[in-house]
């Protein structure tokens, strides 16, 4: 299996990017995954470290927010496999310090940020910028929203101990649709939401936030109920007053008891 997939074929371009990455995390070269929050950065990032650690290999993870840890300027030590998550946040001299140990092969770089977050100091950027991968977006991994969805279902049902539970082909087709600005996070974060509030073991588009099914009637009904709703809104506004609201409305005062009679009758 690539590094970082799920136990699924995914679109080509994902397959594409992930043999790169196997290849290039092989190596000793420095690596740094961008691309919108939400696209599975971390996870392809740690996969990377992880197989380029070895019994005398440690990776130290850390965000640049931190600055560098101390672990990573002992050159005294054997080579470390550093995993940098933001990496735009390190300020300038962190970024000098880091692109030396990279380059005297001390560090072995794996480092995690997100498309639009600033700019690389030019000697870290030098080394970085050939190897850079980008992982697109979940709209533009064709096929895949529907993938992750059924695959994010199955795990959050197992997670919560809860009986099997399917997407309906409508909200197949619906979560295939959205844009996910969120990306596989947002994916996962409604899936969830959505296994532990449904209300069948089938999951319709409107129990994913999408809109409530259109409840199709007779147009004379449809105008009957917009009347007896908007009379009892009037009705309240003049406090149960029925004759001023007859007055406003320009109608019988009976009418407006005939429809606060037949709430009643329903209620």
């Amino acid at each position: 299996m690539a590094l970082g997939a799920p136990p699924f074929q995914e679109a080509a371009n994902v397959v594409t990017l992930r043999a790169l990455a196997g290849r290039l995390g092989a190596s000793e070269l420095p690596l740094f995954i961008t691309g919108e929050v939400g696209t599975g950065r971390r996870t392809l990032a740690g996969a990377i470290a992880s197989a380029r650690a070895c019994a005398d290999t440690k990776v130290i993870s850390f965000s640049a927010f931190d600055g560098l840890p101390s672990q990573l300027r002992d050159r005294s030590s054997r080579p470390v496999v550093a995993l940098v998550h933001h990496l735009h946040a390190l300020e300038a001299r962190g970024q000098a310090e880091l692109a030396s140990l990279v380059r005297d092969r001390h560090v072995r770089l794996v480092a995690v940020g997100a498309a639009g977050e600033g700019d690389l100091a030019a000697d870290l950027n030098a080394l970085v910028s050939a190897t850079q991968l980008l992982l697109p977006p979940l709209r533009d991994r064709v096929g895949d929203a529907v993938q992750w969805a059924d695959f994010f279902v199955a795990r959050a049902a197992s997670d919560l101990g809860v009986p099997k539970v399917t997407l309906a082909p409508r909200t197949l087709a619906a979560l295939a649709s959205y844009r996910w600005p969120g990306n596989l996070t947002e994916l996962e974060s409604v899936i969830r939401r959505a296994v532990v509030l449904r209300r069948a073991d089938v999951i319709e588009p409107w129990d994913v936030g999408f809109s409530e099914p259109l409840a199709v009637r007779p147009l004379n009904d449809a105008v009957e109920e917009f009347r007896m709703a908007y009379v009892l809104k009037v009705l309240a506004h003049f406090g149960g007053n029925r004759t001023q609201t007859a007055r406003a409305l320009g109608i019988d005062a009976r009418t407006v008891f005939r429809y606060l009679a037949k709430t009643k009758e329903e209620t």
